[in-house]
């Protein structure tokens, strides 16, 4: 575990003045912040800090709490650790913590996060200790980064589990988190500090190498930077809840989540793009009408650009969101060709993603179908028309969880 980190635990454990305390748990949290992913190190820290972790969830000031909370989304990447602080009775405070107006509240919502990340026993705990509703009124009420992080946690507590998804709609989720993914707030008092700023560096690491996700010469995460993250938690969030779910797959049709979802993939940025395009996999495939409605959205060529950029993890979900269109939808196979998509989807042929590359090939048999001149143009182009009597491909639903990680 490594002298420093045993000398943290141990001035956790015998420290009795609050100010110490708040030193102690700090100091702690900064340790475990460097080890994100040493399996043998977080367990261990976890076996000997948990009892002293929980009495500071329970009895510490607020910063302690915060500083706890955050070193509890640490320590609950690692999967032994997940039951293991739901067995000594994390949830519940965690729980309180979110849905109290304390400025920790956030770091609550991101070990709520890690610890319902695969892991069915804990997301069943969250929803019979009252967690949905805490983190839905975050949602509604919260700072942009708490709201965040209560969307990330919303997600991976109700995905594959429909029971959770319906819950979590009938909190009322769909709504803010819409609203999350449409115009995040650019609420300037939202200003990261002490573990808040860790945990935010933690929930961006896959955005580090991303030219949309600079920091800045102080070390700071801006507001817009907090925005973008925010409708990519958000849109996470939403395709969860659309997860093989019809039902709320057809709420969030209802209350316009097409039309936010098709605006994202025309304005956003990449990831969010990406998200988007996952999103739509899972929230618009349940019948004709959906597909109706993203065709005159526009979505036909913001797709096709995704098809034709990337990032590599959209591909799949907008290739096969566009083979769709072309069962559905007559007038998409025209803009697809119009806008020189048989190009882009021969050219996606050979990508190094086996899910584009049958999705694309999918596509190109259907709008082969139409006509000789396009069969021939996609032939000259290098492309495989397969024989339309190959197995059928089924509509492409998009599953993971969130994760938060700390970089620094």
């Amino acid at each position: 575990m490594g002298n420093s980190t045993a000398s943290a635990v141990q001035a956790l454990t015998n420290t009795r003045r609050p100010s110490d305390k708040e030193t102690a748990v700090q100091a702690l949290c900064d340790r475990v912040a460097r080890y994100p992913d040493h399996d043998s190190y977080l367990k261990a820290v976890c076996s000997c800090a948990s009892d002293s972790l929980l009495e500071v969830l329970k009895t510490g000031t607020p910063k302690a709490k915060e500083f706890s909370a955050a070193t509890i989304t640490h320590l609950s990447r690692q999967s032994d650790n997940k039951l293991l602080l739901a067995e000594k009775g994390y949830i519940p405070e965690l729980v309180e913590l979110a849905a109290s107006e304390e400025h920790g509240r956030g770091a609550a919502a991101t070990a709520l996060a890690n610890l319902s990340s695969r892991c069915p026993a804990n997301q069943k705990a969250i929803v019979e200790a009252g967690g949905i509703d805490a983190l839905v009124k975050m949602l509604e009420t919260g700072l942009l980064h708490e709201k965040a992080w209560a969307a990330a946690a919303l997600g991976n507590i109700a995905l594959q589990i429909p029971a959770n998804q319906s819950k979590v709609v009938a909190s009322g989720a769909i709504k803010p988190m819409l609203d999350l993914a449409a115009s995040p707030p650019t609420d300037h008092k939202d200003k990261d500090q002490g573990a808040v700023s860790k945990i935010w560096a933690s929930l961006t690491c896959k955005h580090r190498n991303n030219r949309e996700h600079k920091e800045s010469e102080t070390g700071e995460f801006g507001v817009s930077d907090i925005g973008q993250l925010a409708v990519s938690k958000a849109l996470f969030a939403i395709s969860s809840l659309a997860y093989n779910h019809k039902e709320n797959a057809l709420l969030i049709c209802e209350a316009g989540g097409l039309e936010v979802l098709v605006d994202v993939l025309k304005t956003g940025g990449r990831q969010s793009k990406a998200e988007s395009a996952q999103a739509l996999c899972n929230v618009a495939s349940h019948g004709a009408a959906a597909s109706s409605k993203l065709v005159d959205a526009g979505a036909v060529l913001p797709l096709l650009e995704l098809c034709r950029h990337g990032p590599e993890a959209a591909l799949a979900p907008a290739a096969a969101m566009l083979t769709n269109l072309c069962i559905s939808v007559a007038a998409s196979k025209k803009q697809i060709k119009e806008a020189d998509g048989l190009a882009v989807l021969v050219k996606l042929q050979r990508s190094k993603s086996e899910q584009a590359v049958m999705w694309a090939t999918r596509g190109l048999l259907l709008l082969a179908q139409d006509d000789e001149q396009s069969g021939a143009l996609i032939r000259e182009l290098g492309g495989i028309i397969p024989s339309p009597g190959g197995p059928e491909v089924k509509t492409l639903k998009v599953s993971r969880v969130e994760e938060v990680k700390e970089t620094r």
